[in-house]
């Protein structure tokens, strides 16, 4: 089993110390308490868990998705990657700018967003 705990102040005893098994405890309690809830009672155990893991691989798969045409038209600031705006390709909307959490459905596969991939991921999220 790989141990990890995330804190930005010191715990007593460190970060595994004596409350860690209550707490990790009391989170897979919770989790187990909203699997519950959204995971139908009529499907084997089996199917739980796939329906479980499949959850857990949404919510994993969210990420910072950050898009601002104007910048990426003039470059950035500190002119690392400083084009020519008529050297690129010319964006439908200049305006645009996106700065959400958003689901991929593969991080590696999808580097970009498309609107039918997020109406694709409501229906589960839902």
């Amino acid at each position: 089993m790989t141990r990890l705990r995330l804190s930005n102040t010191p715990l007593p005893g460190g970060p595994f110390g004596p409350d860690f098994e209550v707490v990790f405890g009391q989170r897979r309690r919770e989790a187990d308490a909203f699997y519950e809830t959204v995971i139908p009672k009529t499907l084997s155990d089996d199917a739980k868990n796939v329906m479980r893991q499949a959850f857990a691989g949404l919510l994993w798969s969210k990420q910072l998705y950050l898009f601002d045409v104007h910048r990426w038209l003039e470059g950035d600031p500190a002119g690392r990657r400083r084009r020519r705006a008529l050297e690129r390709p010319q964006p439908r909307v200049a305006a645009l700018y996106n700065e959400d959490v958003i689901s991929m459905p593969d991080k590696w596969e999808y580097p970009w967003y498309a609107a039918w991939d997020l109406a694709f991921h409501t229906i589960p999220l839902r």
